[in-house]
Formats: C-alpha cells, sequence, structure tokens
C-alpha cells in the first residue's frame, strides 16, 4: 500500500484541516495517509515512506518565522512555541527520490500575497541539494471571517480546483480530494500545480477604489488633451496627453481587481502600445526608441502574466 506523510505546521487550525480534508481523500484513494504536527515530525523519515506533503502557512510571503509565528499564537489565545516547518527543513533529511508536495494558506488572494508552499520548495532545494523540479506545490486560499470575529475563527474558503491536476476539489469536513493521489501518480512529471481562489464573486476593496479613480484620472486626461490638440495619433502633441492618460488608465488597471482580468490585460497593453507609437513619432533615435520599447513591451508583459495567474 502507498503510504504517505502530511507534516503541517498551523497557528489558527485553518491549515491542518486542509491537511486532515488531503489525508481523508487520501485515504478514500487507497493510500496509507498519516497527519502529524511539526513540532512531533521525525527528522529521520520512514524508508517506506511514497509521498511527503508539507504544509504552512503563509506569513510575509513565505514561511513563517520565529517573531511572525509568536505573534500569530498570541492573537490566537496560545502561549505555546514550537519550530515550524522552516526549521524542520533545516534538521531533516528527505532523500531525494521521494516525491514532495507543499500546500500553504494565505489570507488574501492577491499576487503580492506571496506563497509558504513555495517557499518550502526553495527550503528543500537549499537544505536538501535538489536540482530537479520534483517538488509540486498546490496554493488553498483562506479569506478572512466576518468582522468582529477572532483571527482564531476564521474559516477558510474551499472548493477551488487544482490546475492541472483534475477537478478534484477540497473541501473542509469532506473528504471529496484525490488531489496528493494524482501527485503520487504524476511524482515523475515536472508539472507545477498552482490552486488559487477563482471565485466569481469579487469584493470591491480599498485599492479597486483607488484603480477605478486612476482610470478615471486617465480618461480625463485624454479628453483634455482632445480640447486642447487636435485629435490625431501622428501628432507629438495630442500623443503626450493620450499616452500620459493610456498609462495612468493602465496603472489603475493594475489596482482594479474587481475588473476582469483579460480587460485589465487589455488596458495594460493598449497603454503600451500607445508609448511605442509615441517613441516612434516624437523624432528620437530609432535605438533609442527601440530600446525603450523593448523595456516597456517588458514590463507589460510580466505585468500580464502576474494578472493571468
Amino acid at each position: 500500500m502507498t503510504r504517505a506523510l502530511i507534516i503541517v505546521e498551523s497557528c489558527f487550525g485553518n491549515t491542518r484541516a486542509i491537511a486532515d480534508s488531503v489525508a481523508a481523500g487520501l485515504i478514500d484513494g487507497g493510500v496509507d495517509a498519516q497527519v502529524i504536527d511539526v513540532d512531533e515530525a521525525p527528522s529521520c523519515l520512514p524508508a517506506d515512506l511514497d509521498l511527503l506533503i508539507l504544509g504552512a502557512p503563509t506569513h510575509n510571503r513565505g514561511l513563517p518565522t520565529v517573531a511572525t509565528r509568536s505573534k500569530a499564537r498570541a492573537q490566537a489565545g496560545s502561549g505555546a512555541t514550537s519550530p515550524g516547518i522552516s526549521e524542520w527543513l533545516g534538521d531533516a533529511e528527505v532523500p531525494a527520490a521521494l516525491s514532495v508536495a507543499a500546500f500553504d494558506t494565505v489570507i488574501s488572494k492577491g499576487w503580492l500575497s506571496g506563497s509558504a508552499a513555495k517557499a518550502i520548495a526553495k527550503a528543500l532545494r537549499r537544505h536538501q541539494g535538489r536540482k530537479t523540479a520534483s517538488v509540486k506545490s498546490f496554493v488553498v486560499t483562506a479569506t478572512k471571517g466576518p468582522a468582529g470575529r477572532r483571527p482564531g475563527d476564521r474559516r477558510p474558503q474551499l472548493g477551488t480546483r487544482a490546475r492541472g491536476l483534475g477537478k478534484d476539489r477540497i473541501a473542509t469536513g469532506a473528504p471529496a480530494t484525490t488531489t496528493a493521489h494524482r501527485i503520487i501518480e504524476r511524482k515523475h512529471s515536472n508539472m507545477t500545480a498552482t490552486n488559487q481562489d477563482k471565485s466569481a464573486r469579487q469584493q470591491l476593496s480599498g485599492r479597486s477604489i483607488a484603480g477605478a479613480c486612476l482610470a478615471v484620472c486617465g480618461l480625463l486626461v485624454v479628453i483634455w488633451g482632445a480640447t486642447l490638440e487636435p485629435v490625431d495619433v501622428t501628432d507629438p502633441g495630442f500623443m503626450s496627453f493620450a499616452v500620459s492618460g493610456l498609462v495612468i488608465v493602465g496603472a489603475g488597471a493594475c489596482l482594479a481587481t474587481a475588473l476582469p482580468r483579460a480587460a485589465r490585460v487589455t488596458l495594460i497593453w493598449l497603454a503600451t502600445l500607445a508609448a511605442m507609437h509615441y517613441l516612434f513619432i516624437i523624432g528620437m533615435a530609432v535605438i533609442v526608441s527601440l530600446m525603450s520599447c523593448v523595456m516597456i513591451g517588458g514590463i507589460a508583459a510580466w505585468l500580464s502574466i502576474r494578472i493571468l495567474r
């Protein structure tokens, strides 16, 4: 029988709930799965282990540290201190042939939230000398609970799909996932699965409001330019207003997470193409214009990839 070990670090209980659900799904799939807290995890893993799963909450875009762990436990009302996944990885020996998966929980779902799962993969490569992309990760996004609830009362908003691992779902209290079992079946592949919250319900946040305000200001700049200069895309006078306004609109699109991703990317590339066109009509040296276009296009491509992930 395939044997799996899930080592988890949890401060409020959310990450432990995910680990229990993953274990339940593995057991349903015929896998001998066991969940243990990181402070009870052995530094020497069993020789007959087929899959190791590591889970931790995301703190400051990465793995919890002593400081962040202490702060979280204080908020949860627990004074107990224990080592975390980071410390365990520094002491444990993980065989290079062992298939490893990593997951994390995050409070926010923006691209600035970071991922403890990715930090686990990096730590394994650093401490264990892994040179292959054999570490796979999936991220489960948790959201803040209703106002007035204690941090310890937060519950993860689950039911999300692991992209690239089929349509299996993870649900707290409902052992309906075989995601980790599929990782065992595909342990020789180099696929990395990221499970981000793709909920269709968008909440209007302060960042989205700021982005909308920037977009409106950008449109007003374009309109202002149209009243001062003839509307002509070959005229540097009008294009200086148009490019400035479109760049402001693109910046607003980066912040407005409530907008559809396709619309945000379209606005970014509209501003990029306008800026590239402007560089060639203002009479700069061709080589300078080309270098500037490469830089602008690279930034636009980077932003687009971040938004579409």
